[in-house]
């Protein structure tokens, strides 16, 4: 939830020194018109292997994101995001990553780390917008990869086009420091949204998005394509991802059903994070951010009052070489306020592998969040 000039001390003094030294004003005319939202969260996760020592882990996480929309005048506006980070995991050996994933690292204490996510102007006229300076490159075929850039939408009828230049200063990972050129279309029909776009890595690889979902009465629906082709056209087709599911709802219940496939080499993200929202598709231990890989969702889920919500899904899938996964989440959650938020989730997985032998997984989690 957003909040207009009420603050605490602290995030008021921060957004004061975003205004000029050179033409001093009081603390009150920095603040009039500041749009401050963001959050603090707690994530508290277990995970361990069954019969393989060493391999749990537990992990605390800290996690403090400030949004700061400055108006400079009547059409721009400064914005800043800062994020504050902190771990205190139990295991030195494993840890969790920015994908949720636990991987080997070393031990951690409480001290946060601070990053400038977001510095950027935006100018908005007439529709039209334009953000300029440090950002998230936006659309599906990222995972909200941050870099220098310049990203324009403007409305053409009944539809939005986006470009955007990306700077690769900061996305080495994904794009070998190379720049980033996209494109976008999006629009609304009939309640039916859908959305096209195209990226393009210089030298490296391009992209390609198409996705459509909408609503009719108590049920809804989606399906998306992605395709990632490789500049070198050696393992064109073989980078790929396809998703469909629909969800239906009664009164305080829900059932919902899905299929997603990747291709040989991988799914067709553009960059190498599972974050990306091609990938969003799966459990908490297996998702479709790997290759050659089959999986169907089933769930169900219960709304007993409006601010408590339960569930239950249930994920097969299949690799190439038959090896099977099976994956079953049960989450529950609770509102007590429209800014406050307490979930939990506990996965068991068993991977069974098609030469014998199995390999079974569990994760939990609870999580505290404040947004505002």
């Amino acid at each position: 939830m957003k909040k207009m000039i009420k603050m605490s001390l602290v995030a008021a003094v921060a957004v004061a020194g975003l205004s000029s030294t050179a033409s001093a004003v009081s603390l009150e005319e920095s603040i009039k018109g500041v749009d401050i939202s963001g959050m603090v969260r707690y994530r508290f996760t277990d995970s361990k292997t069954e019969d393989v020592a060493g391999s749990g882990a537990q992990e605390n996480d800290y996690d403090i994101e400030v949004t700061a929309k400055v108006p400079v005048n009547d059409m721009v506006k400064a914005v800043v995001k800062v994020d504050v980070d902190g771990d205190l995991r139990a295991d030195k050996n494993y840890s969790e990553d920015d994908h949720g994933n636990m991987v080997a690292g070393e031990p951690a204490d409480a001290k946060p780390s601070v990053n400038i996510q977001h510095a950027y102007f935006q100018y908005e006229n007439d529709g039209i917008v334009l953000n300029a300076g440090k950002q998230a490159l936006p659309g599906p075929l990222t995972d909200g990869l941050n870099g220098t850039a310049v990203v324009a939408m403007a409305p053409v009828g009944p539809v939005t086009v986006a470009g955007a230049i990306m700077n690769a200063s900061a996305l080495d990972d994904a794009a070998g420091y190379e720049d980033i050129y996209a494109v976008a279309a999006m629009g609304s029909f009939s309640g039916v949204d859908a959305q096209l776009w195209y990226a393009d890595v210089a030298d490296t690889a391009s992209a390609f998005s198409v996705g459509v979902e909408g609503e009719a009465g108590p049920a809804a629906f989606f399906v998306s394509y992605a395709k990632k082709d490789t500049e070198d056209k050696s393992d064109d087709d073989k980078y790929s991802t396809f998703k469909v599911g629909g969800e239906f709802a009664v009164d305080m219940f829900t059932v919902n059903a899905g299929y997603a496939m990747t291709g040989e080499e991988g799914s067709g993200e553009l960059s190498d994070g599972n974050d990306a929202a091609v990938n969003d598709f799966g459990g908490e231990i297996y998702d479709i951010a790997q290759a050659d890989y089959k999986l169907i969702a089933l769930g169900a889920g219960m709304s007993p009052a409006d601010n408590v919500d339960a569930g239950l899904e249930l994920y097969m899938g299949t690799y190439e070489n038959d090896d099977k996964t099976t994956e079953v989440v049960a989450r529950v959650a609770y509102k007590m306020s429209k800014n406050f938020k307490i979930s939990s989730y506990y996965a068991h997985a068993k991977l069974d592998y098609d030469a014998g032998g199995d390999q079974k997984d569990n994760k939990g989690r609870v999580e505290v969040k404040y947004s505002f």
